[in-house]
C-alpha cells in the first residue's frame, strides 16, 4: 500500500493493467521484459542483440540486490549504481526505439519498453517494490497446471470448492506440514464421523496439526 488510498501492483503489462483506475500505481514486472529478450535472442539474426540485453537486466537485478542488501551507507553507493546503469538502460532502450534500419520484432520490443518506462524504473525509486512478479507466479503455478490436467472445475461450486483447498494446501505448506498426510487424517477423521466434519475440527488447523503415530 502507498498511502491510504493508493496501491502500488508489481505485474505483467497485459492491457488490462493500465486501466486499474487512478489509485494503483503499476511497477511493471523485468522478468517478462527478459522474456521477451529471450525471444528476441531465439531469432538468428537477432541472437547476439537479445543475448546483450538480457545481460543488460541480469545486472540491473544483480545491482539492485547489492543495494537491498547493504544498508547505510553502502546502501547509497550501490543506489548510485543502480540509478547509473539504469540511465544507461533507457539511454539506450529509446536510441533503438527509433533507430533505422532495426529488425521489426526488436524496434517493437523497444518501443514497448519505451512508453510503459515509467512503470518499469519505478522500482529504483521504491525499494521496497520487487523488479518482478515471480514469487506471485510461482504461488499460482500449482492451481494453473493442475487446471491444466483436470481441464478446469465442472460447475461454480467445484470450483470454489477448488479455490478452498488451494488456499488451505498453501497454509499447510507454510506451516511446513505434508498435505497428504494432513487429507489422510482428516477424511479418516470425516469417516469415523459418519461423513461429517469431526467435532474436534481445531486440530486439524494448519498451526495446530500433528501427524497421527
Amino acid at each position: 500500500m502507498i498511502g491510504e488510498h493508493t496501491t502500488a501492483l508489481v505485474s505483467d503489462r497485459y492491457s488490462v493493467y493500465h486501466n486499474l483506475g487512478e489509485n494503483v500505481i503499476n511497477c511493471w514486472c523485468w522478468a517478462h521484459i527478459r522474456r521477451e529478450f529471450l525471444k528476441l535472442q531465439a531469432i538468428k539474426t537477432q541472437a547476439s542483440l537479445g543475448k546483450r540485453w538480457v545481460a543488460k537486466i541480469d545486472m540491473l537485478y544483480h545491482l539492485n540486490n547489492q543495494r537491498l542488501g547493504n544498508g547505510g551507507q553502502d546502501f547509497n553507493k550501490y543506489d548510485l549504481g543502480l540509478r547509473e546503469a539504469i540511465k544507461e538502460f533507457e539511454r539506450q532502450m529509446k536510441s533503438n526505439a527509433n533507430r533505422a534500419g532495426l529488425h521489426a520484432d526488436a524496434k517493437r520490443l523497444f518501443k514497448n519498453i519505451s512508453v510503459d518506462w515509467e512503470g518499469l524504473a519505478r522500482f529504483v525509486e521504491m525499494p521496497e517494490m520487487p523488479m518482478d512478479n515471480n514469487e506471485s507466479e510461482r504461488v499460482l503455478r500449482t492451481p494453473v497446471v493442475g487446471r491444466k490436467n483436470y481441464y478446469g472445475s465442472g460447475s461454480l461450486w467445484s470450483a470454489h470448492l477448488a479455490a478452498e483447498l488451494f488456499s488451505i494446501f498453501a497454509t499447510l505448506k507454510m506451516h511446513d506440514v505434508s498435505v497428504v498426510d494432513w487429507l489422510k487424517s482428516y477424511l479418516k477423521a470425516v469417516a469415523v464421523n459418519g461423513g461429517a466434519p469431526p467435532s474436534d475440527v481445531e486440530k486439524f488447523l494448519p498451526w495446530n496439526f500433528q501427524k497421527a503415530k
